[in-house]
């Protein structure tokens, strides 16, 4: 074995029968392939994790020597990094060639919101999933064509989210159901997200304290932006989630019967919401209704539809009242705080929540349990104090 250069490679002698390959005796792995038919190509082999991987660098006639050195030493120190080069040239040219046929994952996520999301899922979440998409999937996956994408993929993009643990989530879930409709349409033999795991999320459960509720009613009765003021606090009265009180129509409710009833196509839970009218959500009508001949109850007069940008208003709000963090969801955690502290049980919040199953309203069980302590103190006060002694006779 000696070092190799042109000189030496041009005196190599042409082998009868099969190719022989000659050895860089500097750079490992560095070498010179001979074929009994005369053509001589450079190449780059190694072992990784006790797997022999080959890459040819090129023709000798059509590569300089010093370029395939310098490919050579650049291979050589990225295996020495713990790196694979050759599955890295092959997942590229996998990529290259997926984007010359069938379906693109970004026509697949296009059918997906169409044909499913539509349908079957609340605008919310809609919302949620063109952001993902925008944001993680169609950088990274867009262009690629469906039958080409494999579990190495997703897990990759996965795994690049593992420090926002709740988004990396909810962009696995909606590429599973993305890939779930690709397979009912034939796009692909097989889900690759499947094996892909989920990373645990730590709830967040925040709720207003009473002062701070006070305080943000308060400044909510008090503001000129009477529209984003007056959604934000039925938010709060009601428990009700965002796009179900943004997007609330006058004919939804009854003033007659005292009721807000919001049909199934607009909650989450895709069942119909009865909400029953207290003074103050009357009083929160009355303001809105003045002046206002829209359909929509919170109508913004320069977009010609309903107030989409509430989010913002709440935003100054938090941070103008020192509230660091709190979501406009966090609105709807407060509601149920403020029914189990008065006494009421789970499954009153669950009917207030208007949630699908007890499971999502468990969440607030260690409330209840706060405050059974003081619903036994207040029974045995009322009790004690309504009730004659018994007076013995005889």
């Amino acid at each position: 074995m000696q070092e190799l250069s042109p000189k030496y490679i041009e005196s190599l002698e042409i082998p009868s029968k099969a190719k022989k390959i000659y050895w860089d005796a500097i750079i490992k792995g560095f070498g010179v392939c001979v074929y009994p038919t005369g053509r001589k190509t450079y190449m780059f082999r190694y072992s990784l994790h006790g797997k022999k991987e080959s890459m040819a660098l090129g023709d000798v006639l059509n590569v300089k020597f010093k370029a395939a050195k310098e490919a050579a030493k650049t291979l050589r120190a990225r295996v020495d990094l713990g790196e694979n080069p050759a599955q890295d040239r092959k997942d590229r040219r996998a990529e290259a060639a997926a984007v010359r046929s069938g379906p693109s994952v970004a026509d697949l996520f296009h059918e997906y919101m169409t044909d499913y999301a539509q349908h079957y899922r609340s605008a919310g979440t809609i919302k949620g999933d063109h952001s993902c998409f925008r944001t993680h999937i169609e950088p990274n996956l867009g262009g690629l064509k469906v039958d080409s994408i494999q579990f190495s993929h997703i897990n990759k993009l996965h795994k690049s989210l593992e420090d926002t643990p709740y988004r990396a989530n909810r962009v696995f879930e909606l590429l599973y159901g993305m890939f779930k409709l690709a397979l009912q349409y034939g796009y692909t033999d097989h889900n690759p997200c499947k094996g892909v795991k989920k990373y645990k999320e730590k709830k967040r459960n925040t709720f207003l304290k009473p002062e701070q509720i006070k305080e943000l009613v308060l400044y909510l009765d008090n503001h000129s932006n009477r529209t984003s003021a007056m959604a934000i606090k039925l938010m709060l009265l009601t428990g009700c989630r965002y796009n179900e009180v943004i997007q609330a129509e006058w004919s939804e409710f009854s003033l007659e019967q005292n009721t807000w009833h919001i049909p199934a196509g607009r909650t989450k839970s895709k069942r119909d919401h009865k909400v029953y009218l207290t003074e103050e959500i009357r009083a929160i009508l009355d303001e809105m209704r003045a002046g206002n001949d829209s359909g929509y109850v919170f109508f913004n007069a320069d977009t010609g539809t309903y107030a989409k940008r509430i989010d913002k208003f709440w935003y100054r709000t938090r941070d103008k009242l020192g509230l660091k963090n709190v979501r406009i969801h966090d609105l709807r955690h407060t509601f149920a705080s403020v029914v189990i502290s008065n006494g009421y049980d789970i499954k009153v919040v669950k009917q207030l929540l208007n949630h699908q199953d007890i499971s999502s309203t468990d969440r607030y069980s260690h409330l209840f349990q706060e405050c059974q302590e003081q619903i036994a103190v207040d029974i045995s006060k009322t009790i004690t104090g309504n009730v004659v002694p018994f007076k013995k006779t005889g």
